[in-house]
C-alpha cells in the first residue's frame, strides 16, 4: 500500500515524521509509557501477524524487546506520508539490529504500513503493521 499523494500541511507532515524515530527509540529503550503514548488508546501493532492492541499490551510489548533482545537497535528509512481518510498513511522500511561486542548484526527487515490519526491536536497511530521480508 502507498500513501496517496495528497498533500497534508506541512507541519503535520514534520510531526507525522517524528513518530518514527521516536518509535524506534522507545522500543529499543523499552519504554513503554512513552511508546504507548505514540498511539491511539485503541491502537494496534501487528508485527508479523501478531497482534498488540490497546495501550496495557503496547506497552508491555516495548517493555519486553530489549530484555529479549539487549542491544537492539529499529531503524526506519524511507518514510511515505500521505492523506488516507479521517487521517494519514505512512511507510517506512525498517532494519533491525542487535548491537554487540562484535559490532550489529542484522537481525530482520521490512516494512510498516501505518494507519495515523489525529487524536486532541496529535498524531498517533492507529493501526501499524510489520511484513518482514521473506
Amino acid at each position: 500500500m502507498v500513501p496517496a499523494d495528497d498533500p497534508l500541511p506541512s507541519a503535520d507532515v514534520v510531526e507525522i515524521e517524528h513518530l518514527y524515530p521516536r518509535y524506534c527509540h522507545a522500543v529499543d529503550a523499552g519504554d513503554g509509557q512513552a511508546f504507548a503514548a505514540l498511539f491511539a488508546a485503541d491502537g494496534v501493532l501487528d508485527v508479523a501477524g501478531t497482534r498488540h492492541s490497546g495501550t496495557a499490551a503496547l506497552a508491555e510489548f516495548a517493555l519486553s524487546v530489549p530484555l529479549a533482545l539487549p542491544g537492539i537497535r529499529h531503524t526506519a528509512s524511507n518514510v511515505v506520508i500521505g492523506t488516507s481518510e479521517g487521517g494519514a498513511m505512512g511507510t517506512a522500511d525498517l532494519i533491525v539490529q542487535v548491537v554487540g561486542p562484535d559490532g550489529p548484526t542484522m537481525i530482520t527487515s521490512g516494512r510498516y504500513t501505518d494507519l495515523i490519526v489525529q487524536i486532541d491536536g496529535a498524531w498517533r497511530f492507529a493501526t501499524r503493521t510489520f511484513t518482514p521480508d521473506a
